[in-house]
């Protein structure tokens, strides 16, 4: 992770809790219309999916 969105994710740190299943990024740019970038992804795996 770049130092960057490693200082966000001490600011803003996400769940305590283990995510319950991994993220379907096809699911969700699919639903989006658009491709996600990669450090987005990275920020956000972490956290418990939604799709």
């Amino acid at each position: 992770m770049s130092p960057e969105l490693n200082r966000l994710a001490e600011l803003l740190p996400g769940p305590q809790e283990a995510p319950d299943r991994a993220q379907d990024w096809e699911a969700a740019e699919a639903e989006l219309g658009t491709v996600l970038p990669a450090d987005y992804r990275e920020l956000i795996e972490p956290m418990p999916a939604r799709f």
